[in-house]
């Protein structure tokens, strides 16, 4: 793909380990460079000013989600697992998941389940406050939503931890084919 030629391009690595631990210098580098750049690694187009982000989140015919939201073209690729049935789809078919799943997290059924979020929530933080020294990602990050979310939709207990690896393997396969995917992976096939 040929780059505009008024484009900026940048030699930056979005899915570098060091990026996703600290994205921020990286974003504001984005910004920084031009409403679009060009990312030579990659030899993608990216935005990362508000602007520009909500027109391309906005324009499903020209930026489209059904052949993947990563770096991977399913429709040039075989994807190595199913699209999600939310994110990875177009109107007419994302129209009609989304409203199955508008009625689900409707702002009334949200509101029924909030109280029970918010009270595992300051049980959670009442135990580590009682434990004094906490690790806020094992203790809390990671718990939590394992607790609230399978609790609401009625999944069994057993098993919950595989949704943390599982979701970090769906989220590095969105990047490239690196050592975090290769990770990642193996930690799901173990």
């Amino acid at each position: 793909m040929a780059v505009a030629l008024d484009i900026p391009q940048l030699d930056i690595d979005p899915y570098s380990e060091a990026n996703l631990l600290n994205p921020y210098p990286m974003h504001e580098q984005l910004r920084e460079a031009g409403p679009v750049v060009w990312l030579t690694p990659y030899k993608i187009y990216a935005c990362a000013r508000h602007q520009e982000v909500h027109a391309v989140l906005n324009d499903w015919e020209t930026y489209i989600s059904g052949a993947g939201v990563g770096l991977t073209n399913f429709n040039l690729e075989e994807p190595f697992r199913p699209k999600s049935l939310i994110l990875e789809q177009d109107p007419p078919f994302h129209t009609t998941t989304r409203a199955i799943l508008s009625r689900i997290l409707s702002p009334k059924t949200v509101m029924q389940i909030r109280d029970t979020f918010a009270a595992v929530a300051d049980e959670m933080v009442t135990r580590c406050l009682d434990k004094g020294e906490i690790d806020g990602i094992h203790d809390l990050a990671q718990p939590y939503p394992l607790k609230v979310f399978p609790d609401a939709v009625g999944l069994e207990g057993e098993g919950r931890e595989n949704l943390l690896l599982y979701g970090d393997m769906v989220f590095n396969s969105m990047g490239p084919r690196n050592e975090l995917l290769a990770r990642s992976t193996q930690k799901v096939q173990a």
